[in-house]
């Protein structure tokens, strides 16, 4: 009697069909089983082995992806910091500061108000957020020259007072790209008198350019700056018979990087 062995049957891919033998069918069940049963070894191993893989893939990629984020947000952030880690300067031209006076006429009877402008401003916010804005007082534009000179000499005498500074501290998180609506604490200096005010601004930036708008008009009295005599002095020169003494003011001020 010549028999395979039953790993050597099961190696050689032999099976029922094919087998090395010379005694009857009968005496190859014993040699079946135990080839059935090492047949379901090897696929609960081929199974492991492929789970095993699909882990590995899977751990690989997620760990990958997680690089993958980690450096995004790298990249992001530096961007961010890359837009609000230069100094900005004040773009005169694309500002405005401006101011609303009203007058009542001599006959008591009527009112006129009238907007005035600045022509010169200058200014910039540092990379820390520190804020600064300086306006000429001489560049006052009323419309009417004479009062402009008016305005320059008597009410703000910018012969001693030549200029307001305005100074705040923006949030480095308003700096960043988008519109943010927040309050502002600003401080000014006008002649030789420090007042401070809280103003609702919207700060927008849009690629290389800062924008702060106030919300709301600023109600400047000329009484928290000793300015009252001068307003006095222009009612008269005009022939009026009153000027308030509160003004509501506003800006629309650009930086650019």
């Amino acid at each position: 009697m010549v028999v395979s062995h039953p790993v050597d049957i099961c190696n050689s891919g032999q099976g029922s069909n094919s087998v090395s033998r010379t005694e009857p069918d009968k005496n190859l069940n014993e040699y079946l089983q135990p080839c059935q049963v090492l047949a379901r070894i090897r696929a609960q191993y081929s199974v492991l082995n492929q789970n095993d893989a699909y882990f590995k893939l899977e751990k690989f990629t997620m760990n990958n992806l997680k690089t993958t984020v980690v450096v995004l947000l790298s990249v992001t952030g530096a961007l961010i910091l890359s837009n609000i880690g230069y100094a900005m300067e004040l773009s005169s031209d694309e500002s405005r500061v401006s101011l609303v006076s009203t007058k009542v006429l001599a006959d008591g009877t009527s009112s006129a108000a009238e907007v005035f402008t600045f022509n010169s401003l200058t200014g910039s916010v540092a990379e820390e957020g520190a804020a600064t804005v300086t306006i000429d007082l001489q560049s006052i534009d009323t419309g009417i020259d004479i009062r402009n000179e008016r305005m320059a000499e008597f009410f703000f005498q910018t012969s001693e007072y030549p200029e307001a500074h305005i100074t705040s501290q923006v949030p480095v998180s308003a700096l960043v790209p988008g519109s943010h609506m927040l309050d502002l604490d600003v401080e000014v200096d006008l002649h030789g008198q420090q007042m401070s005010y809280t103003v609702p601004v919207m700060v927008s930036s849009v690629d290389a350019k800062v924008i702060v708008i106030a919300r709301e008009p600023v109600l400047v009295n000329a009484a928290s700056f000793e300015l009252q005599g001068g307003l006095g002095k222009l009612g008269e020169l005009a022939g009026l018979m009153h000027i308030p003494a509160t003004v509501p003011v506003s800006f629309n001020l650009t930086f650019t990087r």
